[in-house]
């Protein structure tokens, strides 16, 4: 499928979706995100590591691994569910957040699924600290629904270009 011709409007869509998403989660609407987030999700970001001339394949970590992040769509609702509690002190006050979305490419497409492949800056500041910046591609499985905005995300793995996080947290979304 890479490199096949998808119609300006479905490509469209699929861009549309993912700059929604990023919007949500800048305006800090994170009930709105998971509204955008399919009962079945998987959020996987795994531990890159540095393996010499070892290859592109052996870069990040295996299932068996230990990831930064391997959530479903429950541990995300407690995720934010702390976030609003007030009690997440890395949150507060709460960092500003901003997503942009480019290079989106899709890979494939599939009954009612597509793969789509982004990459992603996330800029955060909080306070009058230095402020972070984290950059990475990330694939992402998208389903049709008949949410108004007519996709959800079932699946996303975030390849980080980092091998060393120098960032004291990660409290904000991919």
């Amino acid at each position: 499928m890479i490199g096949d011709e998808v119609s300006a409007e479905f490509q469209f869509s699929v861009e549309r979706f993912l700059y929604l998403e990023a919007a949500v989660l800048d305006d800090r609407r994170f009930r709105d995100w998971l509204d955008l987030l399919a009962e079945d999700l998987r959020y996987y970001v795994p531990t890159r590591y540095v393996r010499g001339e070892g290859g592109v394949s052996e870069e990040f970590g295996g299932p068996d691994d230990v990831a930064l992040f391997d959530d479903n769509k429950r541990s995300l609702e407690q995720r934010i569910r702390r976030l609003e509690s007030g009690s997440a002190w890395s949150e507060q006050p709460p960092s500003r957040v901003r997503h942009v979305v480019t290079n989106v490419l899709i890979l494939g497409v599939e009954a009612e699924e597509v793969e789509v492949s982004s990459v992603v800056q996330v800029h955060k500041s909080r306070l009058d600290h230095s402020p972070e910046l984290w950059v990475g591609r990330r694939i992402d499985c998208i389903r049709r629904s008949s949410s108004p905005a007519r996709w959800l995300l079932v699946r996303r793995t975030v390849e980080l270009d980092h091998t060393v996080l120098a960032a004291p947290n990660i409290s904000f979304f991919f």
